[in-house]
Protein backbone atom coordinates (compact mmCIF):
# COMPACT_ATOMS: atom_id res chain seq x y z
CA UNK A 1 0.00 0.00 0.00
CA UNK A 2 1.05 3.05 -0.84
CA UNK A 3 2.41 5.50 2.14
CA UNK A 4 -0.39 8.01 2.74
CA UNK A 5 0.20 11.83 1.67
CA UNK A 6 -3.05 12.43 3.48
CA UNK A 7 -2.48 14.00 6.94
CA UNK A 8 -4.22 15.07 9.98
CA UNK A 9 -3.49 17.44 13.17
CA UNK A 10 -3.27 16.50 16.97
CA UNK A 11 -6.50 17.92 17.36
CA UNK A 12 -7.88 16.30 14.59
CA UNK A 13 -6.67 12.67 15.87
CA UNK A 14 -7.78 14.01 19.17
CA UNK A 15 -11.56 14.78 18.11
CA UNK A 16 -11.76 11.56 16.15
CA UNK A 17 -10.41 9.70 18.93
CA UNK A 18 -12.83 10.89 21.89
CA UNK A 19 -15.89 10.54 19.78
CA UNK A 20 -14.66 6.54 18.65
CA UNK A 21 -14.44 6.22 22.63
CA UNK A 22 -17.64 7.69 23.75
CA UNK A 23 -19.21 7.13 20.17
CA UNK A 24 -21.80 3.59 21.34
CA UNK A 25 -20.89 4.03 25.05
CA UNK A 26 -22.97 6.61 25.53
CA UNK A 27 -25.74 4.37 23.76
CA UNK A 28 -25.59 0.98 25.38
CA UNK A 29 -23.81 2.40 28.38
CA UNK A 30 -21.03 0.39 30.40
CA UNK A 31 -20.58 -2.70 32.45
CA UNK A 32 -23.10 -2.67 35.60
CA UNK A 33 -21.28 -5.37 37.73
CA UNK A 34 -20.67 -2.62 39.96
CA UNK A 35 -24.14 -1.47 40.33
CA UNK A 36 -23.63 1.84 42.51
CA UNK A 37 -20.42 1.77 42.42
CA UNK A 38 -19.67 1.68 38.80
CA UNK A 39 -18.14 5.23 38.38
CA UNK A 40 -15.13 3.70 40.45
CA UNK A 41 -14.84 1.08 37.80
CA UNK A 42 -14.54 3.67 34.95
CA UNK A 43 -12.08 5.74 37.17
CA UNK A 44 -10.16 2.14 37.65
CA UNK A 45 -10.63 1.37 34.04
CA UNK A 46 -9.24 4.84 33.25
CA UNK A 47 -6.10 4.34 35.19
CA UNK A 48 -5.82 0.72 33.81
CA UNK A 49 -5.94 2.06 29.87
CA UNK A 50 -3.00 3.86 30.49
CA UNK A 51 -0.01 1.64 30.02
CA UNK A 52 -1.87 -0.01 26.66
CA UNK A 53 -2.53 2.93 25.36
CA UNK A 54 1.16 4.21 26.07
CA UNK A 55 2.26 1.09 24.11
CA UNK A 56 0.60 1.63 21.03
CA UNK A 57 1.80 4.96 21.08
CA UNK A 58 5.05 4.09 21.73
CA UNK A 59 4.79 1.85 18.32
CA UNK A 60 3.32 4.88 16.67
CA UNK A 61 6.52 6.31 17.69
CA UNK A 62 9.26 3.57 16.76
CA UNK A 63 7.25 3.39 13.47
CA UNK A 64 6.60 7.19 12.26
CA UNK A 65 4.57 7.57 8.79
CA UNK A 66 3.76 3.62 9.37
CA UNK A 67 -0.35 2.14 9.82
CA UNK A 68 -0.76 -0.69 11.77
CA UNK A 69 -0.46 -3.33 8.84
CA UNK A 70 3.06 -1.81 8.02
CA UNK A 71 4.44 -2.02 11.63
CA UNK A 72 3.31 -5.87 11.57
CA UNK A 73 4.48 -6.50 8.60
CA UNK A 74 7.93 -4.81 9.79
CA UNK A 75 8.26 -6.55 12.74
CA UNK A 76 6.95 -9.90 11.92
CA UNK A 77 7.83 -10.72 8.19
CA UNK A 78 6.14 -11.26 5.05
CA UNK A 79 4.51 -14.68 6.06
CA UNK A 80 3.28 -14.47 10.02
CA UNK A 81 2.88 -10.16 9.50
CA UNK A 82 -0.15 -11.07 7.02
CA UNK A 83 -1.69 -13.71 9.47
CA UNK A 84 -1.47 -11.34 12.84
CA UNK A 85 -2.75 -8.16 10.17
CA UNK A 86 -5.82 -10.26 8.92
CA UNK A 87 -6.73 -11.03 12.81
CA UNK A 88 -6.58 -7.55 13.03
CA UNK A 89 -8.47 -6.63 9.89
CA UNK A 90 -11.15 -9.17 11.58
CA UNK A 91 -11.37 -7.04 14.76
CA UNK A 92 -12.01 -3.94 13.49
CA UNK A 93 -14.48 -5.24 10.75
CA UNK A 94 -16.07 -7.09 13.82
CA UNK A 95 -16.58 -3.29 16.05
CA UNK A 96 -17.71 -1.81 13.25
CA UNK A 97 -20.34 -4.31 12.42
CA UNK A 98 -21.15 -4.51 16.36
CA UNK A 99 -21.68 -0.96 16.49
CA UNK A 100 -23.75 -0.57 13.34
CA UNK A 101 -26.22 -3.00 15.21
CA UNK A 102 -26.10 -1.00 18.60
CA UNK A 103 -27.22 1.80 16.69
CA UNK A 104 -29.86 0.04 14.09
CA UNK A 105 -31.21 -1.33 17.48
CA UNK A 106 -31.38 2.33 19.47
CA UNK A 107 -32.84 3.81 16.43
CA UNK A 108 -35.80 0.93 15.95
CA UNK A 109 -36.51 0.75 19.66
CA UNK A 110 -36.62 4.89 20.22
CA UNK A 111 -37.90 5.94 16.82
CA UNK A 112 -38.38 3.92 14.33
CA UNK A 113 -40.05 1.31 15.08
CA UNK A 114 -41.69 0.05 12.21
CA UNK A 115 -38.49 0.30 9.75
CA UNK A 116 -36.65 -2.70 9.20
CA UNK A 117 -32.99 -2.38 10.36
CA UNK A 118 -31.26 -3.42 7.50
CA UNK A 119 -32.70 0.31 6.13
CA UNK A 120 -31.54 1.78 9.05
CA UNK A 121 -27.84 0.07 8.68
CA UNK A 122 -27.90 0.72 4.90
CA UNK A 123 -28.89 4.72 5.17
CA UNK A 124 -26.12 4.51 8.29
CA UNK A 125 -23.58 2.72 6.43
CA UNK A 126 -23.65 4.67 3.43
CA UNK A 127 -22.79 7.61 4.68
CA UNK A 128 -19.66 6.18 6.48
CA UNK A 129 -18.86 4.66 3.08
CA UNK A 130 -19.23 8.41 1.58
CA UNK A 131 -17.02 9.70 4.56
CA UNK A 132 -13.98 6.97 4.45
CA UNK A 133 -13.83 7.40 0.57
CA UNK A 134 -12.96 11.35 1.41
CA UNK A 135 -10.16 10.15 2.94
CA UNK A 136 -9.08 10.58 6.70
CA UNK A 137 -7.74 13.99 6.09
CA UNK A 138 -11.56 15.00 5.49
CA UNK A 139 -12.87 12.81 8.45
CA UNK A 140 -10.23 14.27 10.49
CA UNK A 141 -11.55 17.62 9.51
CA UNK A 142 -15.51 17.48 10.13
CA UNK A 143 -14.86 15.87 13.34
CA UNK A 144 -12.78 18.51 14.61
CA UNK A 145 -15.58 21.07 13.18
CA UNK A 146 -18.10 19.38 15.36
CA UNK A 147 -16.01 18.28 17.97
CA UNK A 148 -16.75 21.49 20.62
CA UNK A 149 -20.62 21.40 19.46
CA UNK A 150 -20.74 17.60 20.64
CA UNK A 151 -18.74 17.98 23.17
CA UNK A 152 -20.69 21.32 24.83
CA UNK A 153 -24.15 19.53 24.13
CA UNK A 154 -22.96 16.41 25.73
CA UNK A 155 -21.88 18.39 28.80
CA UNK A 156 -24.62 20.53 28.79
CA UNK A 157 -26.91 17.46 28.96
CA UNK A 158 -25.50 16.12 32.08
CA UNK A 159 -25.45 19.58 33.60
CA UNK A 160 -28.75 20.00 32.91
CA UNK A 161 -29.56 16.29 34.90
CA UNK A 162 -28.58 17.95 38.42
CA UNK A 163 -32.06 18.92 39.76
CA UNK A 164 -33.15 15.29 38.85
CA UNK A 165 -29.64 14.01 41.17
CA UNK A 166 -31.01 11.81 44.51
CA UNK A 167 -27.28 11.18 46.13
CA UNK A 168 -28.89 8.21 48.40
CA UNK A 169 -28.83 6.02 44.75
CA UNK A 170 -24.71 6.03 45.63
CA UNK A 171 -25.42 3.96 48.79
CA UNK A 172 -24.05 1.93 50.15
CA UNK A 173 -21.02 1.99 49.01
CA UNK A 174 -18.80 -1.20 48.44
CA UNK A 175 -21.30 -3.24 49.43
CA UNK A 176 -20.30 -6.26 47.62
CA UNK A 177 -16.45 -5.20 48.00
CA UNK A 178 -14.09 -4.38 45.63
CA UNK A 179 -14.27 -7.28 43.34
CA UNK A 180 -17.28 -5.98 41.26
CA UNK A 181 -15.39 -2.72 40.75
CA UNK A 182 -12.97 -4.27 39.14
CA UNK A 183 -14.92 -6.92 37.09
CA UNK A 184 -16.49 -3.60 35.88
CA UNK A 185 -13.03 -1.77 35.48
CA UNK A 186 -12.56 -4.91 33.07
CA UNK A 187 -15.27 -4.49 30.97
CA UNK A 188 -14.86 -0.54 30.17
CA UNK A 189 -11.37 -1.03 29.64
CA UNK A 190 -12.16 -3.34 26.84
CA UNK A 191 -15.23 -1.72 25.83
CA UNK A 192 -14.50 0.92 24.97
CA UNK A 193 -10.57 2.73 26.16
CA UNK A 194 -8.78 -0.40 24.46
CA UNK A 195 -10.65 -0.54 20.85
CA UNK A 196 -8.43 2.55 20.68
CA UNK A 197 -5.86 0.07 19.05
CA UNK A 198 -7.40 0.88 15.35
CA UNK A 199 -5.82 4.28 16.20
CA UNK A 200 -2.44 2.79 15.59
CA UNK A 201 -3.61 3.38 11.82
CA UNK A 202 -4.96 6.23 12.49
CA UNK A 203 -2.18 8.32 13.90
CA UNK A 204 0.14 7.30 11.47
CA UNK A 205 -1.04 10.15 9.44
CA UNK A 206 0.03 12.13 12.11
CA UNK A 207 1.84 15.58 10.78
CA UNK A 208 5.66 15.49 11.55
CA UNK A 209 6.35 16.59 15.00
CA UNK A 210 2.80 15.60 16.37
CA UNK A 211 2.28 13.71 19.35
CA UNK A 212 0.71 10.11 19.38
CA UNK A 213 1.44 10.11 23.02
CA UNK A 214 -0.29 13.69 23.65
CA UNK A 215 -3.66 12.20 21.44
CA UNK A 216 -3.54 9.17 23.11
CA UNK A 217 -3.64 10.97 26.64
CA UNK A 218 -5.58 13.50 25.91
CA UNK A 219 -8.34 11.62 24.68
CA UNK A 220 -8.54 8.98 27.73
CA UNK A 221 -8.90 12.10 29.64
CA UNK A 222 -11.91 13.74 28.04
CA UNK A 223 -13.27 10.23 26.49
CA UNK A 224 -13.33 8.95 30.09
CA UNK A 225 -14.14 11.71 31.88
CA UNK A 226 -17.08 12.14 29.73
CA UNK A 227 -18.27 8.60 30.45
CA UNK A 228 -17.61 8.77 34.31
CA UNK A 229 -19.77 12.30 34.29
CA UNK A 230 -22.58 10.31 32.27
CA UNK A 231 -22.25 6.72 34.49
CA UNK A 232 -22.28 9.51 37.49
CA UNK A 233 -25.45 11.12 36.40
CA UNK A 234 -27.63 7.75 35.38
CA UNK A 235 -26.83 6.58 38.76
CA UNK A 236 -27.98 9.73 40.08
CA UNK A 237 -30.68 9.76 38.13
CA UNK A 238 -32.13 6.80 37.46
CA UNK A 239 -30.45 4.41 40.57
CA UNK A 240 -30.06 0.97 40.78
CA UNK A 241 -31.81 -1.77 40.19
CA UNK A 242 -33.78 0.23 37.62
CA UNK A 243 -31.07 1.39 35.80
CA UNK A 244 -30.40 -2.26 35.54
CA UNK A 245 -33.40 -2.75 33.36
CA UNK A 246 -32.59 -0.45 31.18
CA UNK A 247 -31.24 -0.96 27.72
CA UNK A 248 -30.02 2.81 26.85
CA UNK A 249 -29.79 4.36 30.46
CA UNK A 250 -28.30 7.86 28.97
CA UNK A 251 -31.04 8.20 27.10
CA UNK A 252 -33.56 7.25 29.37
CA UNK A 253 -32.19 9.63 31.50
CA UNK A 254 -31.82 12.17 29.30
CA UNK A 255 -35.47 12.35 28.55
CA UNK A 256 -36.54 13.03 32.14
CA UNK A 257 -34.84 16.46 31.77
CA UNK A 258 -37.37 19.05 31.70
CA UNK A 259 -37.75 22.98 32.03
CA UNK A 260 -41.64 24.39 32.45
CA UNK A 261 -44.01 22.81 29.68
CA UNK A 262 -41.64 24.54 26.74
CA UNK A 263 -38.68 22.81 26.95
CA UNK A 264 -38.66 18.94 26.49
CA UNK A 265 -37.35 16.08 24.68
CA UNK A 266 -33.88 17.24 25.03
CA UNK A 267 -33.41 12.78 24.00
CA UNK A 268 -33.82 13.92 20.85
CA UNK A 269 -30.75 16.49 20.94
CA UNK A 270 -29.08 13.36 22.79
CA UNK A 271 -30.10 11.07 19.87
CA UNK A 272 -28.15 13.14 17.18
CA UNK A 273 -24.91 13.34 19.54
CA UNK A 274 -25.10 9.23 19.78
CA UNK A 275 -25.49 9.04 15.91
CA UNK A 276 -22.49 11.64 15.37
CA UNK A 277 -20.46 9.73 17.40
CA UNK A 278 -21.67 6.51 16.00
CA UNK A 279 -20.75 7.50 12.51
CA UNK A 280 -17.22 8.77 14.00
CA UNK A 281 -16.54 5.17 14.94
CA UNK A 282 -18.06 2.82 12.55
CA UNK A 283 -16.25 5.13 10.20
CA UNK A 284 -12.76 4.66 11.67
CA UNK A 285 -13.56 0.59 11.68
CA UNK A 286 -14.69 0.84 8.18
CA UNK A 287 -11.48 3.02 7.42
CA UNK A 288 -9.20 0.23 9.16
CA UNK A 289 -10.58 -2.75 7.89
CA UNK A 290 -10.28 -1.34 4.19
CA UNK A 291 -6.64 -0.32 4.58
CA UNK A 292 -6.00 -3.61 5.93
CA UNK A 293 -7.40 -5.40 3.47
CA UNK A 294 -5.24 -3.62 0.79
CA UNK A 295 -2.27 -3.80 2.65
CA UNK A 296 -2.69 -8.14 2.75
CA UNK A 297 -3.66 -8.19 -1.00
CA UNK A 298 -1.07 -5.73 -2.14
CA UNK A 299 -3.98 -2.94 -3.72
CA UNK A 300 -3.02 -0.02 -3.89
CA UNK A 301 -6.05 2.00 -3.32
CA UNK A 302 -7.68 1.22 0.23
CA UNK A 303 -10.91 3.38 -1.34
CA UNK A 304 -11.55 0.17 -3.82
CA UNK A 305 -12.25 -1.96 -0.84
CA UNK A 306 -14.51 0.65 1.26
CA UNK A 307 -18.39 -0.32 -0.62
CA UNK A 308 -17.75 -4.11 -0.64
CA UNK A 309 -16.31 -3.84 2.79
CA UNK A 310 -18.98 -1.76 4.41
CA UNK A 311 -21.82 -3.88 3.13
CA UNK A 312 -20.65 -6.89 4.49
CA UNK A 313 -20.26 -5.33 7.82
CA UNK A 314 -24.32 -5.17 7.35
CA UNK A 315 -24.63 -8.41 6.47
CA UNK A 316 -22.76 -9.22 9.41
CA UNK A 317 -24.65 -6.89 12.06
CA UNK A 318 -27.86 -8.52 11.08
CA UNK A 319 -26.97 -12.06 11.70
CA UNK A 320 -24.35 -11.19 14.56
CA UNK A 321 -27.87 -11.42 17.12
CA UNK A 322 -31.00 -13.13 16.79
CA UNK A 323 -32.24 -9.95 18.95
CA UNK A 324 -31.33 -7.08 21.51
CA UNK A 325 -31.34 -9.56 24.55
CA UNK A 326 -28.45 -11.62 23.19
CA UNK A 327 -26.55 -7.93 21.96
CA UNK A 328 -26.48 -7.21 25.58
CA UNK A 329 -25.27 -10.47 26.36
CA UNK A 330 -22.48 -10.43 24.25
CA UNK A 331 -21.07 -7.42 26.27
CA UNK A 332 -20.83 -9.86 29.05
CA UNK A 333 -18.50 -11.84 26.99
CA UNK A 334 -16.50 -9.18 24.90
CA UNK A 335 -14.12 -8.33 27.18
CA UNK A 336 -12.39 -12.10 27.06
CA UNK A 337 -12.93 -11.86 23.46
CA UNK A 338 -11.03 -8.18 23.30
CA UNK A 339 -7.94 -9.40 25.16
CA UNK A 340 -5.78 -10.88 22.22
CA UNK A 341 -6.67 -7.72 20.01
CA UNK A 342 -6.06 -5.24 22.57
CA UNK A 343 -3.37 -6.26 24.70
CA UNK A 344 -1.63 -9.55 23.35
CA UNK A 345 -1.04 -9.36 19.80
CA UNK A 346 0.28 -5.39 20.60
CA UNK A 347 2.74 -6.40 23.49
CA UNK A 348 3.91 -8.72 20.89
CA UNK A 349 4.61 -6.63 18.32
CA UNK A 350 5.89 -3.82 21.26
CA UNK A 351 8.33 -6.59 21.95
CA UNK A 352 9.29 -7.19 18.65
CA UNK A 353 9.69 -3.49 17.68
CA UNK A 354 11.72 -2.90 20.49
CA UNK A 355 14.02 -5.73 20.00
CA UNK A 356 14.15 -4.49 15.94
CA UNK A 357 15.23 -1.01 17.23
CA UNK A 358 17.82 -1.90 19.62
CA UNK A 359 19.17 -4.20 16.65
CA UNK A 360 19.16 -1.21 13.89
CA UNK A 361 21.09 0.82 16.52
CA UNK A 362 23.48 -1.51 17.87
CA UNK A 363 24.24 -1.96 14.12
CA UNK A 364 24.73 1.42 13.08
CA UNK A 365 26.72 2.58 16.18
Amino acid sequence: MIVPKELITERQGLAMMVLFIIGSTLVVGVSDAAKQDNWLSVILAMIMALPILMLYARLIHLFPGKDLYTIIHQVLGPIAGKAISLLFVWYAFHVGALVIRNFSEFLSEIALTETPQYFIQLVFVLLCIWAVKGGIEVLGRWTSFVFNILLVVAIGLILMSLSKINFANFTPILDKGFRPVIDGAFSVFSFPLAETVVFISILSFLKPGASSYKVYNLSLLIGGCIILFSVFRNIAVLGFPFLSTQYFPSYITVSLIDFGEFFRRFEVLAAVVFLLCGFVKVSICLFCTATGIARIFNVTDYRIMTAPVAFLMINLAIVIYPNMQEMFEWMKVYKYYAIPFQVLLPLILWIGAEAKARFTKNQYS
